[in-house]
C-alpha cells in the first residue's frame, strides 16, 4: 500500500499491468502516491490507473493529490 523506494516504480507498474493483462484484476490502482509520483505512474502504465487510495481527513490537506487525480481521471479513495 505504500510506494517502496527499493523497487523502481517502472517495475511496480509493469507488474500491475501484468496482473490486469492476465485477468486477475479488472482494474489497477495505487496507494499513497503523491502527485509527482502519480503523474509518473500514469505515464508508465499501459492500462489506466483507476484509483489512488490516500489518507484524507480535515486535518490533512490533500488538495494537490486530489487535483492530480482529477486531472488524470483517477478516483481518489480516502482512508
Amino acid at each position: 500500500h505504500w510506494p517502496n523506494p527499493a523497487i523502481p516504480l517502472a517495475e511496480s507498474i509493469t507488474a500491475l499491468n501484468a496482473v490486469r493483462d492476465s485477468g486477475m484484476a479488472r482494474h489497477i490502482g495505487v496507494s499513497n502516491f503523491p502527485s509527482k509520483m502519480l503523474a509518473e505512474a500514469v505515464r508508465l502504465s499501459d492500462a489506466p490507473l483507476v484509483a489512488n487510495q490516500v489518507e484524507y481527513h480535515p486535518y490533512l490537506d490533500q488538495t494537490k493529490v486530489h487535483a492530480a487525480c482529477r486531472a488524470a481521471g483517477i478516483g481518489m479513495v480516502a482512508y
